[in-house]
């Protein structure tokens, strides 16, 4: 299931140090919370990629996740972005909650200067979008 990688990257996450130092538990499954603070971070899986299996003799699986990094200024938006995917990228060999990551590589990155939660823009919130694809095994 796509869900399956959610348990290792949000176990990975919030353990990883370099990561809470920007925002510390400010880590989210999917959205935001209603009245958020900033920075923060929320993933979420996009796809599980085509050709993946969830048999363990054939595996590992691979699931393409997104990863929102929200900010109010653009320095501490890079930061934040820039701490994810140096982290991840390369370096992600652990398990967490049952699943054991095996790998990620960076597939994009996009900002956002002007972003929208509903029908209201948020003025004042920058976003930055980045992708990876990310291994694991059960």
């Amino acid at each position: 299931m796509a869900s399956d990688s959610i348990a290792g990257v949000n176990g990975w996450l919030k353990a990883n140090t370099p990561i809470t130092d920007i925002v510390g538990a400010r880590i989210y499954e999917k959205w935001l919370p209603q009245t958020p603070t900033y920075p923060a971070l929320s993933f979420w899986c996009v796809v599980t990629l085509a050709g993946a299996t969830h048999d363990p003799a054939i595996g590992p699986f691979r699931d393409r996740i997104q990863f929102d990094c929200w900010g109010t200024s653009k320095g501490s938006l890079d930061s934040l972005a820039g701490t994810l995917i140096t982290e991840l990228h390369g370096r992600i060999d652990t398990a967490f909650n049952g699943i054991t990551l095996q790998g990620a590589l960076f597939l994009a990155a996009r900002e956002f200067e002007e972003d929208f939660r509903g029908q209201e823009a948020l003025k004042n919130v920058r976003r930055k979008i980045v992708e990876f694809e990310i291994w694991y095994r059960f």
